[in-house]
């Protein structure tokens, strides 16, 4: 079943008309009769009754119109969401991060990050500095703030040097 199939559907009845919905959404009135046979052949029952240039609901029709609708506000919906939060970053951030850090620096970063940001839920976790590679591949932490050792090296991770 076809999202433009739904719409087809629901903009033939709101307009009363095949011809009419072909001209609302911008397509051939032969396919807008394609759209419908296509719904029709999966439904397996006829929606609507055609009368010469009169079409009417069928009761299948009229039984599955609420439905069509319910999917095209839900997919409506679904775009408004995505689009909102593109603007609103929200959900878990796990960092990792050496005990000393956690003390000294984080408290503000964090109080600050949470007045920008008030839907990401912030997760803290201490670092191991010799498994940190693989805290960051299995998901253990999305990032992590560390203080650089003389004689640490990782040269398969991105590291960018931060000052406070």
């Amino acid at each position: 079943m076809e999202l433009r199939h739904l719409i087809t559907f629901h903009t033939i009845v709101k307009m009363d008309g095949f011809k009419k919905a072909a001209d609302e959404l911008g397509y051939a009135q032969s396919s807008i009769t394609g759209h419908i046979k296509e719904l029709e052949d999966e439904l397996g029952k006829p929606l609507f009754d055609r009368l010469g240039r009169k079409v009417t609901l069928t009761q299948a029709g009229k039984d599955f119109l609420p439905f069509a609708r319910e999917i095209i506000q839900l997919y409506s919906k679904s775009k408004e969401v995505l689009h909102s939060s593109d603007a609103i970053p929200s959900g878990q951030l796990t960092i990792g991060a050496s005990e000393s850090i956690m003390i000294y620096w984080l408290p503000d970063i964090i109080m600050e990050f949470k007045e920008k940001y008030p839907k990401v839920e912030l997760i803290l976790k201490s670092i191991d500095y010799d498994n940190l590679s693989n805290q960051l591949k299995n998901g253990e932490i999305d990032v992590a703030l560390l203080i650089e050792l003389s004689n640490w090296q990782q040269n398969h991770l991105v590291v960018n040097k931060l000052k406070k």
